[in-house]
């Protein structure tokens, strides 16, 4: 869907469904997503697992210095070996 056929041409075309319809299993995805029978199709999902990721999930880390260490300008000063020119 979305390349060839649209959603809504799908639902009245192929699957034969009525206006009525269409809003009547909307409303029942709806309160299924809400329940968590469904996953929420606009929730980040996993590559690997196909199940949604915690949007919580490893936010404390986000931006944090690794091993809580600050990060002082001598690491990114570059040194240049002794000897002559390359």
């Amino acid at each position: 869907m979305g390349r060839y056929f649209s959603a809504q041409y799908v639902r009245t075309k192929v699957l034969k469904q009525t206006e009525d319809e269409i809003i009547e299993i909307d409303g029942q995805i709806d309160k299924e997503i809400e329940e968590g029978i469904l996953p929420d199709p606009t929730a980040m999902m996993d590559p690997e697992t196909g199940m949604p990721l915690d949007p919580l999930a490893g936010q404390s880390m986000m931006g944090a210095p690794i091993n809580g260490q600050e990060v002082n300008g001598s690491a990114t000063e570059v040194k240049m070996p002794k000897g002559g020119e390359i």
